[in-house]
């Protein structure tokens, strides 16, 4: 055999083993192509659940006819309506409310008179068992407690001539003061608003009591709830 016939079996030969092999690893699942392999896969399916939109405003708690709201609204107490208290009302809040001819009316509490100038006198009064006993009262003068207010007459000597304080105790009783009495142009006598007596806290019931010097009774010595400026209607 020539050496061209060799080189041509032998070409032949390589062409051959060529095939085999292809078709063996076309055969084998690892060596395909990979499209046939992809084709050939299972898809894995995606279950896609939509879920339900959150609440965006807050839940309503109202209650139908007949069953009970867990959630009750809580209400917030309206302010007290001081003018329409009775005495007895105004000493369980502890105020003292001044009003009338004055334009600033004023709700005063404890605190309100101890910032005030105190001002004191002692003599002595009947107390309530009969007996005569020397006491010191010391509190706010009721020319500042009324002047604070702001009253709406002008202060010359004949318009104050006719002017008066009416002053409500926590009993309901009243007494009234005559503005001749406290101001200074007429007698200067020292009223006071007294929320100490003898050094101590004003035992109540109320927190101060009206107290008017040189006054030979005690019926003015009233438990203060309520003062109102005033003059005749004429």
């Amino acid at each position: 055999m020539s050496g061209g016939q060799m080189r041509r079996h032998l070409w032949a030969f390589g062409v051959v083993v060529g095939v085999v092999v292809v078709f063996v690893l076309s055969q084998t699942p690892q060596f395909r192509s990979g499209a046939s392999a992809s084709a050939a896969e299972p898809t894995p399916a995606v279950s896609v659940t939509t879920l339900p939109a959150l609440a965006t405003t807050a839940p309503q708690t109202s209650a139908s006819p007949g069953q009970v709201n867990p959630f009750p609204t809580a209400t917030q107490a309206p302010p007290p309506v001081y003018s329409t208290m009775s005495p007895q009302d105004m000493a369980a809040h502890s105020i003292i409310q001044v009003s009338g001819e004055v334009d600033k009316p004023l709700t005063l509490a404890l605190k309100d008179l101890e910032h005030m100038k105190p001002t004191s006198f002692t003599q002595r009064v009947v107390d309530p068992d009969g007996k005569r006993r020397v006491h010191t009262f010391t509190g706010a003068s009721l020319s500042d407690v009324v002047t604070a207010a702001h009253p709406r007459f002008p202060s010359d000597i004949a318009t104050l001539a006719r002017k008066y304080v009416l002053v409500t105790g926590v009993s309901g009783a009243t007494a009234i003061v005559a503005f001749p009495e406290f101001e200074p142009q007429f007698n200067g006598k020292v009223v006071i608003l007294a929320y100490l007596v003898d050094f101590k806290n004003f035992a109540g019931p109320g927190f101060a009591m009206l107290a008017v010097q040189e006054d030979a009774t005690t019926a003015r010595f009233l438990p203060v709830a309520r003062i109102t400026v005033a003059g005749p209607s004429i």
